[in-house]
């Protein structure tokens, strides 16, 4: 028994040409797809269940009787059409390939073909995502968690170029202009020698 393929169809086929297996020589194909079963002609199956195309007469690839590697990639490849209807495009790409890897058959590697580029650019659009998510948030100005002092030199210097680096300074910078910020605001001296900056302890009602 074998395995034969027609244009959206399968249906099963005795081939014994030879009669190996009780001695008579027969072929003929079984097809129990309708009511009861009926024993078609190859002919009926160009037509049925519709016309093939010129590129599948071309390919011939239809009407033989499959070798078990011919009847694993159709399995494969219609299982890669099911997962390409659920959006699963590179498992079915698998299913494509593999199948192609089996029998060498010029439609699985198209089928395979055309997931590829799909998936290749599903990959360049999801990149291209990515790298504008990164410089978006690259832009957005640093915002600290907690609020900090801010000397008057240094708040003058952030609302003059809000992207410099360092423009906001910390209640225990001890740099330059902080330090000058400090004396002239009479604020006392800590345990380095450096005028304390101003420290707000919580309130609590």
């Amino acid at each position: 028994m074998k395995l034969v393929a027609a244009p959206e169809h399968l249906f099963s086929r005795w081939d014994d040409p030879e009669g190996k297996f009780n001695g008579i020589p027969d072929c003929f194909n079984i097809d129990a797809s309708g009511h009861g079963f009926a024993c078609h002609p190859n002919d009926h199956y160009k037509s049925w269940p519709r016309e093939w195309t010129e590129q599948e007469i071309e390919l011939d690839v239809y009407l033989n009787s499959q070798s078990q590697e011919a009847e694993i990639a159709g399995f494969l490849a219609t299982r890669g059409a099911c997962l390409e209807d659920n959006k699963r495009t590179a498992d079915a790409f698998m299913c494509f390939h593999w199948a192609y890897q089996l029998t060498k058959d010029k439609r699985y590697y198209q089928e395979a073909a055309k997931l590829q580029h799909r998936l290749e650019q599903s990959r360049k659009l999801l990149e291209s995502i990515d790298e504008r998510e990164r410089m978006e948030a690259h832009k957005k100005p640093y915002e600290p968690k907690v609020k900090r002092w801010v000397s008057p030199r240094a708040a003058a210097k952030h609302a003059a170029n809000p992207n410099a680096v360092n423009a906001t300074h910390g209640v225990s910078c001890q740099c330059f202009h902080c330090n000058q910020d400090r004396a002239a605001a009479g604020k006392p001296a800590n345990n380095n020698g450096f005028p304390q900056a101003p420290f707000h302890s919580p309130q609590f009602p």
